[in-house]
């Protein structure tokens, strides 16, 4: 049955009322105000409309002033606050990543430049893909200054090293670590020097093994002076990647010295030593 509009002036416009009250089929509330709608005229329609719009307007202002206020996460200087939404809306950085990053740039006033931050951090996503140039940023603020044709060569450098017929290693994550590795000018001929003074410390192992494991060696190495001085982790691959062959020879050495020294140290003709090395079975001393 036809629905129609109230004529009561106290009905807003558009407010369907049942013509009758026979039982009809249930029906959700979209599909009866649908329906309800269908069955008004243009004008009600235009009166409807315009009385939303005349609410929306009235409420503008209330809804303009109501906003979410903004957690800049306790800092008050402006460049801070930038730096805060900055890196949310570049890198979707968490708050301790944020705070780190304004950290740094407590100390370095090129890292305030949110405009030379993204342009390097393009150049980084070009690059590696894959990167997290927070991690980055964090690390080293130099990388502010990369260069793209000359950060590709050194990626290039490090894949080198990196990889071998066994395995091949990740060199993103690697950059992450050590981005400082992005900004030497002839990696090579520092892996070349990494793994002569590596050597020099410790003749026997096999340097360019433990600088593909360690590739923060390039660049950190000569900063040591004695294997002692090294992390302990980078002195036991020292170990495990010296020879065998002299190990094996060392540790026979020391084993054939202090037996010989425990040796002199006894009396081998003894009555008690004398029988044991006769028959090889010692009873001991026979009771009365």
């Amino acid at each position: 049955m036809r629905a129609v509009v109230a004529s009561s002036p106290a009905t807003r416009p558009g407010v369907c009322v049942r013509a009758s009250l026979e039982r009809r089929p249930r029906v959700s509330a979209f599909a009866r105000r649908r329906e309800c709608f269908s069955s008004l005229n243009d004008n009600e329609r235009r009166n409807i409309f315009a009385a939303a719009r005349r609410d929306d307007d009235a409420r503008a202002p209330e809804l303009a002033a109501v906003k979410p206020e903004v957690d800049y996460l306790g800092y008050d200087e402006p460049w801070q606050r930038e730096l805060v939404m900055f890196w949310r809306e570049y890198a979707s950085a968490r708050d301790r990543t944020v705070r780190a990053l304004v950290d740094v740039a407590e100390t370095r006033a090129e890292m305030r430049d949110p405009v030379a931050i993204s342009r390097a951090g393009d150049r980084l996503r070009r690059l590696l893909p894959d990167i997290d140039v927070c991690a980055v940023f964090e690390r080293d603020p130099g990388v502010l200054r990369l260069e793209f044709v000359a950060a590709s060569k050194r990626v290039l450098e490090l894949q080198d090293v990196l990889c071998s017929s066994d395995m091949c290693r990740d060199v993103t994550g690697l950059i992450e670590r050590h981005p400082t590795l992005l900004l030497m000018d002839d990696i090579e001929a520092h892996i070349q020097r990494a793994v002569d003074k590596l050597a020099a410390l410790e003749p026997r192992c096999d340097a360019r093994a433990v600088v593909h494991e360690f590739p923060e060696l390039i660049y950190r190495i000569h900063s040591y002076d004695y294997v002692e001085s090294l992390p302990i982790s980078i002195q036991n691959m020292l170990l495990d990647s010296a020879s065998e062959d002299e190990m094996r020879l060392e540790d026979y050495e020391r084993a054939w010295n202090e037996r010989e020294a425990a040796d002199r140290s006894e009396d081998l003709f003894a009555d008690d030593a004398l029988e044991w090395t006769m028959d090889g079975y010692f009873e001991g001393p026979v009771a009365d």
